[in-house]
């Protein structure tokens, strides 16, 4: 899973055109006066046909969903999303903040408040958080079609969502059925130079990729009795994933050669999570205990093979099964000790596991292939971990709100296989936020915390990587990386839905997972002493309606960041491997007035740092902007229909490879691979409606 998840991230630099652009919200949902709390009614979005809750949330000025937890986190941590549904968080982990509003239908939204996360007495929330009132009285469902086309790539019929919900007795129940497929296609030129900066080989390139990703889930929400509320959740998903990239090399020197390659990856997985909540009244308080399980089968194989002038040259295949899981359990007791004093303890524990069986084969000019010894084909990785954490919530006077918490964690990290190491730690976590409210329309917040990040297991195992020849050693030496977060947050509303935030931060870290030298001949991850990162994050709406500019917003979001960590290699000071050091996003919409139709587009722009290696550095970097253009009809018989087009200009992404000969430095450069990938414009159709 690991190696498939960094293709997507290095090669697919489409990024937001896989997963969604920057939401484009209404000009006419109304912004409430300052001097009155931000609750938005069903009516406030019905010119728009919202489907669910997300389409509702995501139109409101000035807010964007964020946050939440992931497969990639920490248990299930504290605070999660900026979304509350009926006062509540959403628990387990696979379910996004997105999901969980995407599972609630337009028409059993009551309300949709704005509050400010450190007033509710939640612990980790801060700024604004959207609580979602629903009620559900009868059987209704939506639907989305989103059918794909792209240039050189076969068309994606089957993409696109639905979901019903309903009430039965006193449950209140959901089930959702997806297809996120997708493909696409990039191809170009490649130039390989030496140490001279002459080039001896040149190649004609040619990548496919294609993901089917079908996935069923259900919620089942229920109140036994007065104070007792109750959610099960659970899904499942199969995630096929496979590529196909040619490379017609040609000579241009006696150092170069002439072949063609085929370099084939493929995975089949499947995972599955199930969770479940429990809330009821206990004492002065109230008790809410949470389980999640979550599981993972990820099969998965790389091929590489060789043709020269005679046919079959060589080959090599690296097949690896990969097991994953998750199980996790946590109870949280809340109380309150006084006018706008809140207290919660909460205890979790968890246990995680990684089982790999890996096996390499390696074949001749005879294309016989036969199995190689691998020094760690079986390993097995595991993590024990309980926390423990006191929070506490209080409101001075009625500007400043505080809330505090202090915990400590304590984990158990055992590796078997080739190496078998036990180690375990003790760990220190909490958190203060603050809140003020300077004025109706300005609002500031800090924000301190101490906190502990999730190990990547696969990197506990060494690995092998067939096009480049560089296999990375693993490391079972890991500890988990643990950082000071500080950030200062400034909110101003200018009214008539146009507002500005600003978000400095800094992160003092410790024990950084970086790229390190493994022994004398390795290449690995391994923990780095101490590092830092800082930058600003400017996001804005501007509305144009009160320039006479009826229907049009403008929304943005600017960040800039460096970072610094001391090369383990060369012991100089350079940025954090793979960090992003600007992103900009800009959109425009405009609905036209009186009537039911919408049009919009926006650009969006990312710059990050290579990565160095101990052997090799990289750097991949689109040329120019992503943009996207969309024209809407809302009401169509009853159905909204969207025609989104992206990548209007091309997309041509730039990615160098430094090689060494030996451990990176200015007198072991052995070559330099350019190449340059093309990717063409796509058309998605979307057609919705509800029954």
């Amino acid at each position: 899973m690991a190696w498939h998840i960094r293709i997507l991230a290095s090669t697919m630099m489409l990024g937001t055109a896989l997963g969604g652009m920057p939401v484009f919200a209404q000009d006419s949902v109304p912004t409430p006066p300052a001097d009155q709390p931000r609750i938005y009614m069903p009516a406030d979005f019905t010119n728009y046909a919202p489907l669910n809750a997300l389409d509702m949330v995501a139109r409101i000025p000035g807010f964007s969903v964020k946050g939440g937890n992931s497969q990639n986190g920490r248990g299930l941590g504290q605070g999660g999303a900026n979304i509350l549904i009926n006062g509540k968080r959403v628990s387990g982990k696979s379910v996004s903040a997105g999901d969980a509003l995407r599972r609630i239908p337009a028409d059993a939204v009551v309300s949709i408040t704005i509050l400010e996360g450190a007033d509710l007495g939640i612990p980790g929330l801060t700024g604004d958080v959207a609580d979602i009132k629903t009620l559900t009285t009868s059987v209704s469902g939506n639907w989305r079609w989103r059918p794909r086309f792209r240039d050189n790539a076969q068309p994606r019929w089957l993409r696109g969502n639905a979901s019903v919900s309903g009430k039965w007795r006193d449950m209140d129940y959901t089930f959702v059925i997806e297809d996120n497929a997708d493909n696409v296609t990039g191809f170009g030129p490649e130039t390989v130079r030496d140490e001279n900066d002459i080039i001896f080989e040149r190649a004609e390139e040619k990548n496919r990729r294609e993901v089917q990703a079908p996935k069923v889930s259900a919620a089942l929400g229920f109140k036994p009795r007065d104070g007792h509320i109750g959610n099960i959740s659970a899904e499942y998903q199969q995630l096929n994933f496979w590529s196909n990239e040619t490379s017609n090399r040609e000579a241009v020197t006696d150092r170069g050669d002439t072949i063609s390659t085929l370099l084939r990856r493929g995975e089949d997985e499947w995972n599955a999570e199930l969770s479940a909540d429990y809330a009821f009244p206990l004492g002065p308080g109230s008790l809410k205990l949470i389980g999640v399980q979550r599981l993972e089968h990820s099969p998965n194989s790389t091929e590489y093979i060789i043709f020269d002038a005679q046919g079959f040259a060589a080959g090599q295949q690296f097949d690896r099964i990969a097991d994953e899981g998750e199980t996790i359990g946590r109870a949280e007791y809340s109380w309150v000790s006084g006018e706008n004093r809140d207290w919660q303890i909460s205890a979790e524990g968890a246990y995680n596991f990684l089982e790999i069986e890996s096996v390499l084969f390696s074949a001749g000019p005879d294309g016989v292939f036969q199995e190689e010894t691998l020094a760690d084909p079986l390993a097995k990785v595991e993590e024990n971990r309980a926390e423990m954490t006191l929070t506490h919530s209080r409101k001075f006077g009625e500007k400043l709100s505080v809330q505090a918490s202090v915990g400590m964690e304590y984990s158990e990290i055992t590796q078997s296989g080739a190496f078998n190491v036990s180690r375990d730690f003790v760990r220190p976590k909490g958190f203060i936020n603050t809140a003020y409210a300077a004025s109706d329309t300005l609002d500031l917040r800090y924000e301190l915390a101490r906190r502990v990040g999730q190990l990547n297991f696969f990197d506990f195992i060494s690995s092998v990587s067939l096009d480049t020849d560089i296999d990375q050693a693993g490391n079972a030496l890991l500890v988990p990386v643990q950082f000071w977060n500080h950030a200062v947050e400034i909110e101003k509303g200018f009214g008539e839905g146009t507002n500005l935030k600003l978000r400095l931060f800094y992160e003092d870290i410790e024990d950084i997972v970086d790229s390190i030298p493994i022994g004398t001949d390795g290449d690995g991850v391994g923990n780095i002493d101490t590092a830092s990162a800082y930058g600003a994050i400017v996001q804005g709406t501007v509305k144009g309606a009160r320039w006479g500019i009826e229907g049009t917003e403008l929304n943005f979001t600017l960040i800039a960041q460096k970072s610094d960590v001391e090369d383990p290699l060369t012991f100089e000071t350079r940025r954090i491997n793979g960090r992003m050091n600007r992103r900009a996003e800009v959109s425009i919409r405009h609905d036209i007035p009186n009537t039911d139709i919408a049009y919009g587009s926006a650009l969006v722009y990312q710059r990050n740092t290579p990565r160095r290696g101990i052997f090799q550095t990289t750097n991949g970097q689109p040329d120019d902007p992503f943009s996207v253009f969309f024209v809407e009809h809302k009401d169509i018989y009853g159905l909204k229909l969207r025609g989104t087009f992206r990548n209007l200009g091309g997309f041509t992404e730039r990615f160098r490879r430094t090689v060494y000969d030996g451990q990176r430095g200015p007198d072991t450069l052995d070559f330099i691979e350019d190449r340059e990938r093309y990717f063409r414009k796509d058309f998605e159709l979307s057609i919705s409606g509800t029954f």
